[in-house]
């Protein structure tokens, strides 16, 4: 009952962007039929950002993209930026903004963005604050690779709306892999977090809800819980994290995996298929992680 609920809410979520996209009539061309490309229509992000009307998609074309300052998106909605979807590949952004700066913002005055298909990682020898922070309802971060973050790798530091962190791969964030404060309740699911500094998931006076993630190895715990307001967990695998998997004030979880999820391999944490993470060995809760490719092994 619980999965199917949360099936539910993800496809509710998604329908409605899409019904957000549809906002011409018989005689005009919807903007958001013709993606605009970079480079291509524009040399930069920034600047496809900035020309951006509600419903347009901005597809990313390049192997690689270097920034020395945030990208910050503001004042936008229904608007889609993403890894074009004939490269096969995550377009990569390295960032050097510097241990103050995020690498992506999504600021409060934005309605409906979608960030999916990129990689982010700081470039060569510098670093940013956290991968992508949101303050702006109806945001969703899809299919996004984040490592190395010298804070969060997805971070909401207030209440923010309708928002939903799916199928994303959270490695050695300096922090937290989530990041959720104050009022921000997210739907958290099918995210793949690796090696973080403290905690994977943290939970500080929200109800998110954590379902069929995969947490392993945090330096502190696996989950972490703290106010009065308490998130829902549930059909998470989590392992050898090192305080524990939960903290004290965590509530109690449902169908929760406390085994080793068995990677394949850690470049793409796809699943051995004797991993318990599988749809095949989760009968309950369906595939936990960010992957679905699962490999033979030995």
């Amino acid at each position: 009952m619980f999965r199917n609920n949360a099936h539910i809410l993800g496809v509710t979520l998604m329908l409605a962007l899409a019904l957000g996209f549809s906002c011409g009539d018989d005689n005009t061309v919807d903007p958001g039929d013709q993606p605009i490309r970079v480079p291509g229509d524009f040399a930069t992000i920034g600047e496809a950002i900035a020309a951006a009307k509600a419903g347009d998609t901005i597809e990313l074309t390049a192997a690689m993209y270097s920034f020395d300052k945030a990208i910050v998106i503001a004042a936008k909605s229904d608007l889609v930026i993403r890894g074009a979807t004939d490269s096969g590949e995550r377009p990569v952004l390295q960032f050097g903004t510097g241990i103050s700066t995020d690498a992506i913002s999504i600021e409060s005055t934005c309605m409906n963005v979608t960030i999916e298909g990129i990689e982010i990682e700081p470039a060569p020898g510098l670093t940013y604050r956290h991968g992508i922070t949101i303050r702006g309802a109806g945001t969703e971060v899809r299919d996004c690779w984040i490592e190395d973050a010298r804070s969060n790798s997805i971070n909401m530091p207030s209440a923010v709306a309708e928002v939903l962190i799916e199928r994303n791969y959270l490695i050695r964030s300096g922090l937290f892999g989530v990041s959720c404060n104050a009022g921000a309740n997210p739907t958290v699911l099918r995210n793949t977090i690796v090696d973080t500094g403290d905690c994977g998931l943290y939970s500080f006076d929200s109800a998110p809800m954590m379902m069929r993630n995969i947490v392993v190895r945090s330096a502190n715990w696996g989950i972490a819980v703290f106010g009065t307001t308490l998130p829902t967990i549930a059909c998470n695998a989590l392992y050898q994290n090192i305080t524990a998997d939960y903290s004290p004030l965590a509530p109690a979880a449902m169908n929760d995996i406390q085994a080793d999820p068995v990677f394949c391999e850690e470049t793409t944490f796809s699943l051995m298929h004797t991993s318990p993470c599988t749809a095949e060995n989760s009968v309950t809760c369906g595939v936990i992680g960010a992957s679905d490719e699962v490999c033979e092994g030995s």
